[in-house]
């Protein structure tokens, strides 16, 4: 294997076929679930032999989602997927990483939220807040602050319209845990509940995220990092605007997944134009990773 350049020094970023020429400049991983390891109906080819071999050669595993739902919930997903939970080390989620934030004191950066809460998840409902002093409530007259979790699997967005605006009018504060303005769905990309969220503080409405690209979760996933001895950390994701920019944010040398949310663009285009491609999002998201690859294998 030829010599690697020094990590975080790569602008454009440098293309690799394989993470194993890699995987010797860095002893941890913090790689993205939705996108780079499966598509939520099936892993993707590869990505579990690759998680399997990290492991193997000794590199700590954190598995990161901007999932609104709790770390346990997305481990029940991989499982179900395939990903037994001797592939990775940890698991960390925002929705994990918000539940530890709203038992800690109400510091002003997180408002006087109150005690009563609307929460916006989808089927998960009010086990978000299983175990924390707060009442769950269902209309935006009765809450202090609403929770944005997730959506139904088979759901839109537009569900949410109408009693967000509902709670605009009533000036309370959101706490949105999955930042993702697109998910993927069986249809290809579709809008997410941070799109939502983006709308509402548009609107005037005060919100506060939790998740890529914000701090909070990748400060979470440095402390489980330091418990393991990891401190050379590589971010793998698929998007720029969450994955890539939070990563870069947070300190961090950055992999860059082609096909997963921006598979389309670049199928699109003959090869010699996704350089080109990806130079243009880069540009747009302002995140600029050191690293890309087509898809996570070993």
């Amino acid at each position: 294997m030829p010599p690697l350049p020094n990590p975080g020094d790569l602008r454009p970023a440098r293309t690799l076929e394989h993470l194993a020429d890699l995987a010797p400049a860095y002893d941890g991983f913090l790689i993205d679930q939705w996108g780079v390891l499966h598509d939520g109906q099936q892993a993707y080819p590869g990505a579990l032999d690759c998680l399997r071999a990290l492991k193997a050669a000794g590199k700590i595993v954190i598995i990161a989602s901007n999932s609104g739902k709790r770390a346990e919930a997305n481990a029940r997903r991989m499982a179900r997927l395939g990903f037994d939970v001797g592939a990775y080390d940890d698991l960390v989620t925002s929705g994990e990483v918000a539940w530890h934030v709203l038992t800690e004191p109400r510091a002003p950066a997180y408002w006087a939220l109150g005690h009563r809460c609307l929460v916006l998840a989808g089927d998960e409902g009010a086990s978000l807040l299983d175990g924390l002093p707060i009442e769950v409530v269902t209309e935006p007259e009765q809450a202090q602050f609403v929770l944005l979790a997730s959506i139904g699997e088979h759901e839109g967005i537009s569900r949410y319209a109408g009693v967000l605006n509902r709670a605009l009018a009533r000036g309370l504060p959101l706490m949105c845990t999955n930042p993702d303005r697109v998910r993927l769905s069986r249809d290809g990309t579709v809008p997410a509940v941070g799109a939502l969220a983006h709308e509402y503080e548009k609107m005037g409405g005060t919100v506060r995220f939790i998740g890529k690209p914000h701090p909070e979760i990748y400060d979470y996933a440095r402390l489980r990092f330091a418990r393991h001895g990891a401190s050379r950390v590589l971010a793998i994701g698929d998007s720029l605007q969450h994955d890539v920019r939070g990563g870069q944010e947070a300190g961090l040398d950055t992999l860059f997944i082609r096909d997963g949310i921006f598979r389309e663009r670049f199928a699109a285009l003959p090869t010699e134009q996704h350089a080109t491609l990806l130079a243009s999002l880069a540009q747009r998201y302002d995140a600029s990773p050191d690293w890309v690859m087509p898809l996570l294998r070993w």
